[in-house]
């Protein structure tokens, strides 16, 4: 299996419909580039997945190793909008493929980003607003609740772990916050530092 650093794209050859090509120059462009973009990361896995059996489909070659065992379903959300890609499924062993490997890094960043926002103080609403006209794709306020939710049991965790060193000062600094409960409020919120016998905080 090639490495993600040596993963070189696969070339592939893309041939539009006059209904697509219409959708794109009149049409809704938003729905028309999902619909490019679904059928070119579709070439895409098809041509990963020729270069792994090393033959195309239905093609009798001494050197293929594998054949093609249908396709599975999966959904993966661009800044398009969301894509519905066709994963080809091998008959033995597992098809590998980099590309959701990559974006899967996108979604991390995003919902790290998405954090962020309510974070600062952001109405989940207006997360839901940013999201559309970020990626086409418009997340509920309870998915958006569900990831800050994720970020306070991180948050929870860290403060709980175990302290397993001496430490021979400790600091404490108060920062005063404005945060929202129904209304905007002033909280107080502790900050400790501490310096170890090593003199490290």
């Amino acid at each position: 299996m090639k490495s993600e650093r040596n993963f070189i794209m696969p070339k592939v050859e893309l041939n539009l419909e006059d209904d697509e090509l219409k959708e794109l120059l009149l049409g809704d462009r938003d729905k028309a580039m999902q619909s490019i973009m679904a059928k070119i990361l579709d070439e895409i896995l098809k041509s990963e997945a020729t270069e792994q059996i090393k033959a195309k489909a239905y093609e009798r070659s001494d050197e293929r190793t594998n054949s093609r065992n249908g396709y599975r379903v999966r959904q993966l959300t661009t800044r398009v909008g969301t894509l519905e890609l066709h994963v080809p499924k091998l008959r033995h062993g597992n098809f590998s493929t980099q590309l959701f490997k990559r974006y899967q890094r996108s979604e991390q960043a995003f919902d790290l980003a998405l954090m962020e926002m309510v974070i600062q103080g952001v109405s989940t609403r207006k997360v839901a607003e940013i999201t559309k006209k970020l990626c086409g794709t418009t997340f509920s306020k309870s998915t958006v609740s569900a990831l800050c939710n994720n970020l306070d049991d991180q948050v929870l965790d860290f403060n709980r772990r175990p302290l397993t060193q001496k430490y021979a000062f400790v600091y404490a600094d108060a920062i005063l916050f404005k945060v929202h409960r129904g209304h905007v409020v002033s909280e107080i919120s502790l900050h400790p530092v501490s310096v170890n016998e090593e003199s490290c905080c």
